[in-house]
């Protein structure tokens, strides 16, 4: 399992006392098994590991409350094992690896947008938020599948016979991706430019583990069978050392505060954390935890190292600075840890009692990080696309490398570096009162996971400013699509349109629904299409889908009418119907054919006493009909 870890000044070990904290527990579906963490919409994405289908619980770290559960279209059991966030485009990457396939959920809505066949057993999943590249691990296949997470379309990087790539680190710094390969007790580097592999290093025995140190450009290879940890250059990908950690080691996380690495040590029993000082990749401590200790994390804000037990229902905590341990009671087997820096959160999934324990450090710190956005005059204006300067720095010397803003919650974008501040312009804004968000990265904010583990992208602190727009006559006004039941509406997000111009958005039925009407901006619809009238003011489009299935189907085919239904038909098909009125008869004339029509379902094709009725005349031309509770009048 990897954790990806930046650099905090060692001014901020505040040493807190252990046993600080508040803890909820949220519930989630069968055996959560992997957690990844968006920090800027402060929500936690659990993935339930033997759910079938799969599930993802959806939690908002401000409430700690359960908001949602997405489906995530697979249908084997252990499946869902593995998840990653982009917390620019707020969308979350699921690793199917029983249906050999990735879920690409939106995070705004929830809802699935795209699941995208991947290899054999994708197994790790991994993003690099500055390339907007997923990267997954297919595990029997043997490959690497490259995600365009504009467009989701696929690359596949092979990888050596028998390589058996369980887990990934991307540096988004030096745009390389390092595999690990259980198989060949090797790690890959590949070129995240060309999508081509770089070399192969030899490291210690099934590695299953990575970590990355952007700031020493070090990377970390846990080698489960051989109980030691390789270290590799980045800069020339060579091996430096191999240290010697304890029995079974399942886990790093690096802390560059006093650039320490944290190994966890399985050890069939009494699991233990070796302590490693990244200056000398010596062995300088080695902290008890608890039962089959499996996943840590370190929260780099408040010098926090978090380790998960497996056996049992702890969590051994300890400070960063003291390495005293206390236990916490969580759920039943936690499996994997998530930490969100810009709350002093910390989600961990508890694979056996089926919940999600929610740990916030009541003794808050202050993320290093941070955007000044400078203000306007009178924090007023009276242009229509004013320009904004943003600051910003940090606190413990890291190079920033990007700043991203958004007006009024239309989605974030990337700030134009600008001798050393950041600049951007607005869209046309109409009068009144705007808000601007912003943050920074400095390279910490690519996630990486393998094992199904843990996922926690690093940013800054984000900053809020809100100003008014006087005395402008609006050049474009807001369409905001609204999102219902049963179907989609694509573009998604509100759209801001020129003044007297029209926008066409494409509205989808879910399978088995149907389009009941689309209301709003004086619009129509042509199909699926619904474009608006001439905008002269702030409108909002509504659809409308049908609240029932449409009321036969043949598998998993709807239709509307039984006629439609035989129409489709082949030979030896069954249709099933509900407990409906069909009106205007059923003419059987396709020869050499047999279909049977079954009812006796309600509305969600659950079977019921009720059964369908042909209201009309059911004339038998050619083929078989088989009746099987249908009524005819």
């Amino acid at each position: 399992m990897l954790k990806f870890i930046c650099n905090f000044s060692s001014a901020l070990l505040l040493l807190l006392p252990v046993a600080v904290w508040a803890t909820v527990t949220v519930p989630a579906g069968v055996s959560p098994w992997a957690v990844a963490v968006n920090p800027v919409t402060n929500r936690a994405y659990v993935v339930n590991h033997l759910f079938n289908p799969a599930t993802v619980t959806v939690i908002d770290g401000a409430t700690a409350t359960a908001l949602a559960t997405v489906g995530t279209g697979s249908t084997n059991t252990y499946s869902a094992n593995a998840v990653a966030v982009n917390p620019v485009t707020n969308r979350i990457y699921v690793t199917n690896s029983g249906s050999g396939n990735v879920t690409v959920i939106d995070g705004a809505t929830n809802t699935v947008v795209a699941v995208v066949s991947t290899g054999a057993t994708p197994f790790a999943v991994a993003v690099n938020i500055e390339s907007n590249k997923i990267y997954v691990a297919n595990k029997s296949g043997n490959s690497i599948t490259v995600i365009d997470g504009l467009t989701n379309g696929t690359n596949s990087i092979p990888l050596g016979s028998g390589a058996a790539p369980m887990a990934l680190a991307v540096n988004p710094l030096s745009n390389k991706l390092y595999v690990a390969d259980s198989g060949s007790n090797s790690v890959t580097v590949i070129d995240g430019v060309t999508e081509s592999v770089i070399k192969s290093v030899s490291v210690g025995s099934f590695p299953e583990s990575l970590a990355l140190n952007p700031k020493t450009n070090k990377i970390y290879a846990a080698n489960f069978s051989s109980g030691s940890l390789t270290v590799i250059d980045g800069s020339g990908d060579t091996v430096l050392s191999t240290v010697a950690v304890g029995l079974y080691p399942k886990g790093v996380s690096i802390n560059p505060v006093t650039n320490t690495i944290y190994v966890v040590n399985f050890n069939n029993g009494s699991g233990t954390v070796s302590v490693i000082d990244g200056a000398t990749d010596l062995v300088v401590n080695t902290v008890n935890t608890g039962s089959n200790s499996q996943a840590v994390a370190v929260n780099p804000v408040s010098n926090r190292v978090y380790v998960a037990n497996a056996i049992g229902a702890t969590l051994t905590v300890f400070d960063a600075g003291t390495n005293l341990p206390t236990n916490v009671t969580v759920g039943t087997s936690p499996t994997a840890i998530a930490v969100n820096i810009l709350t002093n959160q910390v989600f961990v999934a508890n694979s056996d009692s089926n919940n999600v324990t929610v740990i916030t450090e009541t003794s808050q710190s202050s993320n290093p990080l941070s955007t000044v956005i400078t203000p306007l005059t009178g924090n007023t204006t009276l242009l229509s696309n004013p320009t904004f300067t943003l600051n910003a720095s940090s606190s413990y010397g890291s190079t920033i490398r990007k700043v991203y803003y958004q007006i009024d919650a239309l989605g974030w974008q990337a700030a134009i570096p600008a001798g050393g501040a950041y600049l951007f312009t607005a869209p046309s804004l109409t009068s009144g009162a705007h808000t601007i968000r912003a943050f920074a990265t400095d390279g910490c904010d690519s996630t990486a996971i393998s094992t199904g583990s843990q996922s926690s992208p690093l940013v800054g602190a984000i900053a809020s400013y809100t100003f008014t727009v006087v005395g402008v006559t609006p050049s474009s006004y807001k369409v905001t699509p609204v999102i219902t039941s049963h179907g989609s509406i694509i573009p998604f997000v509100q759209q801001s349109v020129e003044i007297n111009k029209t926008v066409t958005f494409t509205v989808t039925p879910d399978n088995g629904y149907t389009i009941v009407s689309v209301t709003g901006c004086g619009g129509a619809l042509v199909g699926n299409s619904y474009t608006t009238a001439s905008i002269t003011g702030d409108c909002t489009v509504t659809p409308t889908f049908s609240a029932t299935l449409l009321p036969v189907r043949i598998g998993t085919t709807y239709y509307p009418t039984l006629l439609a239904a035989y129409d489709a038909a082949q030979d030896l098909s069954v249709i099933q119907a509900t407990s409906t009125l069909f009106s205007g008869g059923l003419n059987v004339y396709h020869p050499s054919r047999t279909v049977t029509v079954k009812g006796g379902y309600d509305s969600a094709y659950a079977p019921v006493a009720g059964i369908p009725t042909v209201v009309g005349v059911v004339t038998v031309t050619a083929g078989v009909l088989v009746a099987d509770g249908l009524a005819i009048q």
